[in-house]
């Protein structure tokens, strides 16, 4: 019976049965908690599950458009400008709940243009460098926001909060390895392109076109 394996394997490592037991999982663990909630309800007397990346039919295509859209427009932002345009939609929202805290709470109510701030110098600490804020990182910042359109601009699915990381980190400045969506990769010239993380890229070339030598930037 599913609904006392949980606590069987409590008993028997800690020798008594656990009073309660729950499910915490995030991403793969997060869609396995949706599915323990379908399936087995009984299983566990509560589930948390984070970040479930469910109805990938539609979140895949997210993952991907801001890889597609630089790769379409030919537009590659520094990591400093989307980092920077970041910033700055963080700071705009900061005080919608209150608190001066560097944290976006009120995501409903934020609401940030990026072109207002382009032109507009900013410090690159990465680099030590200062950055002018370009219209072409202004639009791949917004394109990631507002998240995947069709062809008529029509709305695909939802894109990610003004808070996201879109940059990531490869840990070579001692920041934790974090994938990211809108990544790219730039020479001593500050001539960048696009580094997929790989996860909507994949779904497109594999369940998509079903090709896995399809290469969306061609």
């Amino acid at each position: 019976d599913q609904s006392f394996i949980a606590k069987d394997i409590t008993k028997a490592f800690y020798g008594q049965p656990a009073k309660f037991s729950y499910w915490n999982g995030c991403s793969q663990g997060g869609r396995q908690g949706f599915m323990l909630a379908q399936r087995y309800p009984e299983a566990y007397d509560g589930i948390a599950a984070g970040a479930p990346a469910i109805n990938w039919s539609k979140l895949s295509f997210n993952a991907a458009w801001a890889q597609v859209m630089m790769s379409m427009t030919k537009q590659f932002p520094t990591k400093c400008e989307l980092d920077a345009l970041t910033e700055a939609a963080v700071a705009s929202c900061d005080l919608l709940d209150g608190v001066a805290d560097g944290i976006v709470s009120d995501v409903d109510n934020c609401f940030f243009n990026p072109f207002s701030i382009v032109g507009s110098v900013r410090n690159c600490t990465s680099t030590g460098k200062a950055v002018t804020i370009s219209e072409g990182a202004a639009a791949i910042a917004n394109a990631t926001w507002e998240g995947p359109r069709g062809p008529d601009g029509e709305f695909l699915w939802y894109g990610v909060d003004f808070a996201s990381d879109l940059t990531g980190s490869d840990g070579s400045d001692g920041t934790p390895f974090q994938l990211a969506i809108a990544t790219t990769t730039c020479d001593a010239n500050d001539t960048c392109t696009g580094a997929p993380a790989g996860l909507g890229e994949a779904w497109l070339q594999l369940f998509v076109k079903k090709d896995p030598e399809w290469n969306y930037t061609l």
